[in-house]
C-alpha cells in the first residue's frame, strides 16, 4: 500500500502547485492563455468551445480588441452575422490598426448591402497600406455594387497589369468581362486565374459555370470532382454534381454520388438534408422521404430530420402527417425556451393556421414570444394576424422587427407597408417600399407594390413609371409586361395595352394569355371583329387551348352568332370525340339558343366522359330550374339514388339544383351524401366546403369546412375550384396571404369565372387595393351568372363608384 500511498501524496502535490502557479499568474497572463486556448480550438473548427474562450478573456480584460477580433471571426464561421458584425465593430474602435478586421467587416457590410460603409472600411485600409491588395478589391467590389462599374474595373486593371496573381482579381476580371458580355475574355481570366491558382474553389466554379453555360459538361464534372476532393466535407458540391449528371440524364449517376456523400457522411445531418432536399427540387418526393426516415434511423430524436419531413409533408398536401409528426416533437424535451422547441411551435402554429385552427396557432406564437421575445419568425406570423384582422397599428411594430433583424427577408418590408397603409400612413408605407428598393435594386416586386400605392393615391404617372422600371429589370421575364399592359388597360389607354400584350403574343406564341388580353382590349372598344381576329389567330397558335376556344364561343353567343359557334365545337369534336370541356361547351350554346333538349344531350355526353367536373351538373340544374322541372327533378334523382345510393350524376345534380335554387342547407347535405357514398368524388367535397364557409359563424364550423376543402385537393391537386375554396375559407380565417396566392392560380385557370373574380377583389379590397379590387368585382357582375356574395358584390362596387 505504501507505493500507492506515495503516488497519492506526490499526485497531491503537483496539483496544489499547478494551482498555486494559476493563482499567481496576472490578469494579462490569463487572459492571454483564454486567447491563445480560443485560438488552439478554433483552428480545430470547435467553434463553440472557442466563443467560450474568447469570452472568458473579454470578462478578464472588457478591453481586450483582439478578443473581440477572434470572437467576431467565431462567430462567422457559425453564420451568426449580426453577432460577428457587433464584434468586429467593437474590435475596431478598441484596435483601429486591425487590417484583418477591416476587410472581414467591409465584406460583411457588402454583403449585407451596405457598399457605402464597406467603402469606408476599404478607403481607411488603403489610407494605412496604400497597396493593401484586399483593401483594393474590395474597393473595387463596392464600385461593382453600386453600378459604378468603370471605377472598379481600373484598380483591377491596375492590379493585374501589376503582376498581381490574387485569385479574387481573377474572379471579378471575368465577372467584368461577363458584364461587357466577352466570353473570350471571361474564359482567358479564369484559365489565368487557375493556372496560377489552382485550387482556388471560386475560379473553378466559375470555370465550371461557364463551361456549364456551353454545355461542356464533362469539363464541369471534372470541376466539381475536383472542388469534392478540395471539400470533402461539404455537400453543396456534390449536390451541384449530382444536378449537372441529372441534367444529362444520367440519373443512376447522380444517385451513385448521392449515395457515396450519404456513406461518408451518413450521421451529418447537414449532408442528408441537402441531399433530400436535392430529391424533392427533382419532384422525386419518395427519395426525400427515405432520406430523411434513414436518418431519423440513426438519430431519432433529430429535430432537425422531424422539421424537415413536417415541411415535405405540407408541401405535398399532407397536413395531418406533418401537424402529427411536429406534435411528436414538442414531446422530446420539456424546456419551452430549448431553441428547437421553439422552432417546432412556430412549424406547427403555421400548419394550424392553415387548418384554420386559428385560436391554437395564435396561443403557440405567443408561447413562442413569451418564451424567445425577439424570434423573428414568430412576430412574421404575429404581424399576418394582426393585418388579417386589418389591425395595422398592431402590425406595424411586429414587421417592424422582422426587418430590422431580417432585412433580406422581401415579404417582411412588403407587410410592413401594407401595415401602414391600413393606418392610412401612405407616406410611411412609400418610404418603407423606396428604402426596400434601394437594397435590392433587382427586385421588381417592391416597383410594383409602389406603383399599387400609387394609384391608391391617384398618383398614375408615378404609378406608370413604377411599372416601367419593373419591366427594365429582367427582360425575360414577361410578369411585368402583363402589369403594365394590365395597368394600360385600366386606364382605358388601349392602345399601349394592346402594345404591351403584344409583346407577350411576339415572344411566346404559343401561349393563350397574350392573344385573351388583347382580345379584352378589344373588347372593351366594342371592336368585336379586332376582338374575333386575335383569338382566332390565338387558336390556331393553340389549337389545344381551351381558354382561347371558350372565349371564342363566348364572343359567339354575345353576338347570337350561333352556327359558327356549334361549327368549331363540332369540328373539335370530330377529332376528339370524348372532350367533356368542348360537350359542355355545346350545351351551353343549346342553352343560349334555348333548345333545351339538344342541350340536355350535350350536357348529359359531357358527364359521361367527366363524371368528376362540376360544371355540367350546374349546367343541367339551370335547365331544370329555368324550365319549372325543379320538382320532378328531385324526385327523380331522389328515385335513382334510391335505387343505386353511388350513382354521381344524380347526387351532384340533385346537390346542384339545390344550391342554383338557393337551399344552401339541403345542398351542403346533399353533397355530404354524396362524398359519404363516393369517397374520391372530390367536387362534392368540394362544393360542401365551399356552402359550410359560408354558412360558418365561428371557427370550429370554419375548421369543418377546410378539413373538406383539403380532402377535395388531396383528390385532385391544384384544381382551380379546389384553390379557390381553400383560398376562400383562408381569407374567412383572416389568412389573407395564402388566400391571395391561392385565389390567383384559381383565376389563372378560370380568369372569366364570376365568383372567382368576386372572391379576389374582396381580398384586394382588404388588402386597402380598392383601385385592383373594382377591376375584379366589374369583370364578377359583368355576366349574368347569379352566385353566393353577389349582393356583397354590388354593394361594394357601388360604395367604391359613389366615391365612400
Amino acid at each position: 500500500m505504501k507505493p500507492i500511498y506515495n503516488r497519492f501524496l506526490i499526485y497531491s502535490f503537483i496539483l496544489i502547485l499547478f494551482s498555486m502557479v494559476l493563482g499567481c499568474s496576472s490578469p494579462e497572463d490569463k487572459k492571454q492563455a483564454f486567447l491563445e486556448k480560443g485560438n488552439q480550438l478554433f483552428e480545430q473548427k470547435e467553434f463553440v468551445k472557442a466563443r467560450l474562450e474568447y469570452k472568458n478573456a473579454i470578462q478578464i480584460d472588457p478591453d481586450f480588441g483582439a478578443a473581440y477580433y477572434r470572437l467576431g471571426k467565431t462567430e462567422l464561421e457559425m453564420k451568426n452575422y449580426k453577432q460577428a458584425y457587433g464584434m468586429l465593430s467593437k474590435s475596431l474602435t478598441l484596435d483601429p490598426d486591425n487590417i484583418d478586421a477591416r476587410l472581414i467587416l467591409g465584406k460583411l457590410l457588402l454583403a449585407g448591402k451596405a457598399p457605402d460603409q464597406a467603402m469606408a472600411q476599404a478607403q481607411t485600409i488603403l489610407e494605412k497600406e496604400p497597396e493593401n491588395v484586399e483593401g483594393r478589391i474590395l474597393l473595387a467590389s463596392t464600385y461593382f455594387v453600386k453600378k459604378e462599374y468603370a471605377k472598379g474595373e481600373k484598380i483591377l486593371l491596375d492590379l493585374y497589369d501589376s503582376g498581381n496573381t490574387s485569385a479574387d482579381m481573377y474572379v471579378m476580371l471575368s465577372s467584368m468581362a461577363k458584364l461587357h458580355q466577352d466570353k473570350v475574355e471571361m474564359k482567358k481570366y479564369l484559365a489565368e486565374g487557375l493556372e496560377k491558382n489552382p485550387d482556388h474553389i471560386p475560379l473553378i466554379l466559375s470555370m465550371a459555370q461557364l463551361d456549364a453555360a456551353d454545355k461542356q459538361f464533362d469539363s464541369v464534372v471534372t470541376g466539381l470532382q475536383k472542388v469534392i476532393n478540395l471539400k470533402p466535407d461539404s455537400i453543396v458540391y456534390r449536390l451541384n454534381l449530382a444536378k449537372t449528371l441529372l441534367v444529362q440524364g444520367k440519373k443512376a449517376e447522380a444517385e451513385a454520388a448521392l449515395k457515396k456523400a450519404l456513406k461518408e457522411n451518413e450521421e451529418d445531418e447537414k449532408t442528408r438534408v441537402g441531399i433530400a432536399s436535392f430529391w424533392l427540387s427533382a419532384k422525386e418526393v419518395q427519395k426525400a422521404e427515405d432520406v430523411i426516415n434513414d436518418g431519423l434511423k440513426i438519430s431519432k430524436d433529430s429535430f432537425t430530420y422531424r422539421l424537415f419531413l413536417a415541411e415535405l409533408y405540407a408541401k405535398t398536401k399532407r397536413i395531418d402527417e406533418s401537424e402529427k409528426i411536429l406534435r411528436e416533437s414538442l414531446e422530446l424535451n420539456p424546456d419551452p425556451s430549448h431553441p428547437e422547441i421553439i422552432k417546432t411551435k412556430v412549424a406547427l402554429a403555421k400548419i394550424l393556421l392553415i387548418q384554420a385552427k386559428v385560436t391554437e396557432g395564435e396561443s403557440l406564437i405567443d408561447q413562442v414570444l413569451e418564451n424567445d421575445p425577439k424570434n423573428v419568425d414568430a412576430h412574421f406570423v404575429k404581424g399576418k394576424l394582426y393585418l388579417s384582422r386589418n389591425d395595422g397599428t398592431n402590425a406595424v411594430p411586429e414587421f417592424r422587427l422582422v426587418v430590422e433583424d431580417r432585412p433580406q427577408m422581401l415579404q417582411g418590408h412588403l407587410n410592413l407597408a401594407q401595415a401602414h397603409v391600413l393606418n392610412k400612413d401612405n407616406e410611411l408605407a412609400m418610404e418603407v417600399l423606396q428604402k426596400a428598393y434601394k437594397n435590392n435594386p433587382d427586385s421588381g416586386v417592391f416597383l410594383k407594390a409602389m406603383a399599387r400605392l400609387n394609384m391608391m393615391q391617384n398618383n398614375m404617372d408615378a404609378a406608370e413609371g413604377n411599372l416601367i422600371a419593373a419591366e427594365k429589370i429582367d427582360k425575360n421575364n414577361l410578369q411585368p409586361v402583363i402589369d403594365l399592359g394590365d395597368f394600360y388597360l385600366a386606364a382605358k389607354r388601349y392602345e399601349k395595352a394592346i402594345e404591351k400584350y403584344q409583346i407577350i403574343i411576339d415572344k411566346k406564341p404559343t401561349i393563350a394569355n397574350g392573344y385573351l388580353k388583347v382580345a379584352a382590349a378589344y373588347s372593351a372598344q366594342k371592336k368585336m371583329e379586332k376582338s374575333f381576329m386575335a383569338l382566332e389567330a390565338g387558336y390556331k397558335n393553340n389549337p389545344d387551348s381551351a381558354l382561347i376556344l371558350s372565349n371564342l364561343i363566348k364572343l359567339y353567343i354575345a353576338q347570337k352568332d350561333f352556327s359558327p359557334a356549334i361549327k368549331l365545337c363540332n369540328d373539335r369534336l370530330d377529332k376528339n370525340g370524348d372532350e367533356a370541356f368542348t360537350w359542355n361547351l355545346l350545351g351551353g350554346i343549346y342553352i343560349a339558343q334555348k333548345d333545351i333538349q339538344k342541350a340536355k344531350k350535350a350536357l348529359e355526353k359531357a358527364i359521361e366522359f367527366q363524371p368528376d367536373w362540376g360544371k355540367p351538373y350546374e349546367n343541367l340544374a339551370r335547365i331544370y330550374l329555368a324550365s319549372g322541372e325543379k320538382q320532378s327533378a328531385i324526385q327523380k334523382f331522389d328515385a335513382a339514388l334510391d335505387k343505386d345510393p353511388k350513382n354521381r350524376a344524380a347526387w351532384m345534380i340533385l346537390g346542384s339544383i339545390y344550391e342554383k335554387d338557393k337551399s344552401y342547407e339541403k345542398a351542403a347535405l346533399t353533397y355530404d351524401k354524396a362524398f359519404e357514398n363516393n369517397p374520391g368524388l372530390w367536387m362534392a367535397a368540394n362544393n360542401s366546403a365551399f356552402i359550410k364557409s359560408e354558412l360558418s359563424t365561428s371557427e370550429p364550423e370554419l375548421q369543418k369546412a377546410m378539413e373538406l376543402a383539403r380532402k377535395a385537393d388531396m383528390l385532385k391537386p391544384n384544381a382551380g375550384v379546389v384553390l379557390d375554396t381553400l383560398g376562400w375559407i383562408q381569407f374567412k380565417m383572416g389568412n389573407i396571404e395564402d388566400a391571395y396566392l391561392n385565389i390567383k392560380m384559381a383565376i389563372d385557370q378560370h380568369p372569366d369565372n364570376s365568383i372567382l373574380n368576386y372572391h379576389m377583389a374582396m381580398v384586394l379590397d382588404r388588402q386597402g387595393k380598392e383601385k385592383e379590387a373594382k377591376l375584379y368585382l366589374e369583370k364578377s357582375l359583368a355576366s349574368d351568372s347569379e352566385f353566393l356574395g353577389i349582393d356583397t358584390a354590388r354593394k361594394i362596387l357601388a360604395k367604391y363608384n359613389s366615391g365612400q
